[in-house]
């Protein structure tokens, strides 16, 4: 929660603690969970653009909380699992599930 506010997705962080408020917390954690989501309140609706993830096929981005593929174009996002940056999929028109052609004889 925290760290989404520093970082500037409120949107990610509004979701988080609306997910906290459905589940059955300690009591020392219920005060400081009502404080973030009155503070979160105060907040654009919307995360930092820089944050979300962008589609290198057709260019849109897309949200934070969602799944591994373009929401316009069903790309599918390849993560590295160095930096978790996405890597430009460059092979995506490819079908590699095709056999190659053989040479004529």
């Amino acid at each position: 929660m925290k760290q989404g506010q520093i970082l500037g997705a409120y949107k990610l962080a509004r979701y988080a603690l609306e997910q906290l408020s459905c589940l059955k917390i300690p009591y020392r954690f219920e005060k400081l969970i009502e404080t973030e989501a009155l503070m979160i309140r105060s907040k654009p609706f919307t995360d930092a653009e820089e944050l979300l993830p962008m589609c290198y096929r057709c260019g849109i981005s897309n949200p934070l909380l969602g799944t591994n593929e373009c929401i316009h174009c069903k790309n599918p996002f390849i993560l590295s699992f160095v930096s978790f940056a996405l890597y430009h999929s460059l092979m995506s028109g490819l079908n590699f599930l095709t056999p190659p052609r053989t040479a004529p004889s």
